[in-house]
C-alpha cells in the first residue's frame, strides 16, 4: 500500500435511522395526541388509535437482543457437537507445501495424541440401541425384520453375539459401547453386502403379490417369516465377494 495515496471512506447511511430506531410505546404516542397544542397533535397522528384498537405493546430493543439470545441457546443445546481440529500444512498457505515439523508442533500443541490415546483406551462407538439397531439389525436373522426380545437391549446383544463381538462391547443403560473401529468396519462392510439382497427380495414379494392380488396366479405366496429365513440361507450360502 502505498502511503502517500489518501485513503478514501463511504459510509452508506441508507435506512440507518429504521434499523437503529426504537419504537415508542402506544401510550406515549397517545399521550402526545391528546396534547393542546396542535403541533405535537400532529407530529402524532398514531395516537388518535383507541386503546382498545392497540392493546399489544411493541418488543423493545433489548427484549428483541433477549429473545434473539434465549433461540440461539435452545438451538445450540438441541444438537449434538462436534469438534474438528484443524491444521495449517505451512504459513505460506500453499496448497503444494507440506511442513512436517510445523504439523508436529500444532499436534503436539493441541494435544491430538492424548486424546487418540484416550479414545483408544475406552470405546470409540457409542449409540443408542434404537438406533443401534435401526442400522444393523439386517445383520442378524433374529433381529430382521422384527426382533421378538422384550427390549433393544437384549436384540442387540444377541446380534453382537452372533457376529462374535461381545468382547470388544459394554452395555449400558441405554447405549451400545464398542471399543475397536474394526468391529464396526465389519458391520458395515455386511450391511452394505445386504442391502442390494433385501431390495432384490422385496421387489420379488412385491411383485409376487401383486400378481396374485390380479386374479392370475394360483399359488400361494408363504408369509412373511418364511422369506426372511429364506433370505438368511440364500446369504449366509453364497460366496464371499
Amino acid at each position: 500500500m502505498n502511503a502517500s495515496l489518501p485513503l478514501v471512506s463511504r459510509y452508506s447511511v441508507e435506512g440507518f435511522l429504521d434499523k437503529n430506531k426504537d419504537t415508542l410505546f402506544q401510550d406515549f404516542k397517545r399521550l402526545m395526541y391528546n396534547s393542546a397544542d396542535p403541533v405535537l397533535q400532529q407530529m402524532w397522528p398514531e395516537g388518535k388509535q383507541s386503546i382498545h384498537e392497540v392493546t399489544k405493546r411493541a418488543l423493545t430493543a433489548a427484549s428483541l437482543f433477549k429473545n434473539s439470545i434465549v433461540a440461539l441457546v435452545e438451538n445450540l443445546a438441541s444438537k449434538e457437537p462436534f469438534y474438528v481440529r484443524c491444521i495449517k500444512p505451512n504459513d505460506q498457505k500453499s496448497p503444494d507445501v507440506f511442513d512436517e515439523e510445523r504439523c508436529r508442533h500444532q499436534v503436539a500443541y493441541l494435544g491430538l495424541l492424548e486424546n487418540v490415546r484416550v479414545r483408544r483406551a475406552g470405546f470409540a462407538y457409542r449409540q443408542p440401541y434404537d438406533r443401534f439397531l435401526l442400522r444393523y439389525k439386517m445383520t442378524c436373522e433374529y433381529t430382521w425384520p422384527q426382533h421378538l426380545m422384550s427390549t433393544d437391549r437384549e436384540a442387540t446383544q444377541v446380534l453382537m453375539e452372533q457376529h462374535g463381538f461381545q468382547e470388544d462391547v459394554a452395555y449400558g443403560h441405554t447405549k451400545l459401547f464398542i471399543r475397536t473401529p474394526r468391529t464396526l468396519f465389519s458391520l458395515e462392510q455386511e450391511r452394505a453386502q445386504l442391502i442390494p439382497i433385501i431390495v432384490l427380495l422385496l421387489q420379488k414379494v412385491c411383485g409376487t403379490r401383486a400378481f396374485h392380488l390380479r386374479g392370475q396366479l394360483s399359488v400361494r405366496v408363504g408369509g412373511q417369516g418364511a422369506c426372511w429365513v429364506g433370505f438368511f440361507k440364500l446369504y449366509r450360502s453364497s460366496p464371499a465377494p
